[in-house]
């Protein structure tokens, strides 16, 4: 079966929509052409194009050379620090209590552990992570809801709020046959991935005194791992109307900075915004999310992105 790339592949069906014509060159949709008015654009990964920073796509790849330069260049960020050795990352969690790994060069949560406290808990995340690349990034953790600022055009922002997989208890089931139960039930209309049974999964639970085949009591809500994204079962709650215009402007001034006509910033921040931090930036980043939320307002970036393509510019 062709595994096909569900960021252009939702691209063509909006192109479509808007009469643009859609070249395709394999049948895994990696690269699709856009035509329209005496116009085209190779595009990947459903919004990258032509008009994309070349150098800045392939530095938001790289986690720690996207902390690097945001440090540098004074956007709110935690500390961090990149290294093969365990010995370095035994070190940055004494001096930080709790801490994040990651691996290097993954996206949609892969190889994530968060809150780790003990040494015992980083040497297993540090094997998670490790699976995934050599070297590994840690960072000092924070607890504050995970935004995803969404910049098109340089202008335009859309916003939300993820929320990590989770599950609602009956008094009767085990967290792994809710999971199953959700998973089947879906979200109809809604974008939704199932939530994966993993290794982080079961690292978050343990550290939350709790495994598979828990029973949670009625109507308990259990939160199955510390990172939200919609890739490992997470929702997207719409909060575009409600998200601060600073938090706004400084996404747009490094969509700009970055030359990224398309860009995803994603943030922590406090219940209140008053304290945030951009924990990663991504130049190809899926925006499906924002058109169907599973709570609030669906949105139109992907109309917003193709109608600054095709505009005429005198």
């Amino acid at each position: 079966m062709v595994r096909k790339n569900e960021f252009n592949a939702f691209l063509m069906r909006e192109a479509r929509k808007q009469g643009i014509k859609v070249k395709t060159y394999d049948e895994n949709l990696e690269y699709i052409e856009i035509s329209k008015k005496g116009k085209s654009y190779l595009m990947y990964g459903g919004v990258v194009s032509d008009r994309s920073s070349a150098s800045a796509t392939i530095l938001c790849r790289h986690k720690y050379f996207t902390y690097k330069y945001l440090q540098k260049n004074r956007y709110p960020v935690l500390p961090k620090v990149k290294t093969s050795l365990i010995s370095k990352v035994n070190k940055f969690l004494v001096k930080y209590n709790e801490i994040v790994i990651k691996p290097t060069n993954q996206k949609q949560g892969r190889g994530i552990t968060v809150g780790i406290t003990s040494r015992q808990e980083l040497k297993k995340a540090w094997e998670l992570a490790r699976e995934f690349s050599n070297f590994v990034v840690a960072e000092k953790h924070f607890d504050g809801d995970d935004i995803r600022v969404l910049v098109v055009n340089y202008k335009e922002v859309f916003a939300v709020k993820r929320i990590p997989a989770y599950v609602v208890g009956n008094g009767r089931s085990v967290i792994e046959n809710l999971i199953k139960a959700k998973n089947k039930k879906g979200f109809p209309g809604k974008r939704w991935k199932k939530i994966e049974i993993d290794d982080a999964m079961r690292l978050f639970l343990r550290k939350n005194k709790l495994k598979l085949k828990s029973v949670p009591g009625k109507d308990e809500m259990i939160v199955l791992r510390g990172t939200a994204n919609i890739h490992t079962g997470g929702e997207a709650h719409d909060i575009t109307d409600e998200l601060p215009s600073e938090i706004k402007k400084e996404s747009i001034r490094l969509a700009k900075q970055l030359k990224l006509p398309v860009i995803g910033v994603d943030y922590l921040v406090s219940e209140d915004y008053r304290k945030r931090y951009i924990i990663e930036i991504n130049a190809d980043p899926g925006v499906k999310l924002h058109h169907n939320p599973v709570v609030g307002k669906k949105r139109n970036p992907t109309k917003v992105m193709l109608d600054g393509l095709f505009e005429d510019r005198g």
